[in-house]
């Protein structure tokens, strides 16, 4: 099972490090604002999508599998 929540926090995070605003993020990675947006309150949609915002963001994918 995928913890999803880390994943659009760091998003996120590294989003406000690099000082810029969704609107200029979204047009940097090349999605849409709202999908933007989405991605970073309910995390993944797509992972194509996802891994190109961690590109755009300089971070990477990182996903634990774990067992419940």
């Amino acid at each position: 099972m995928y913890d999803l929540g880390p994943i659009a926090e760091r998003r996120k995070e590294a989003r406000n490090k690099l000082g810029i605003t969704q609107r200029v993020a979204a047009k940097r990675c090349n999605v849409s604002l709202k999908t933007l947006k989405n991605y970073e309150k309910k995390g993944i949609r797509d992972i194509l999508t996802l891994d190109k915002m961690c590109r755009c963001y300089g971070i990477t994918i990182n996903l634990r599998v774990g067992s419940k």
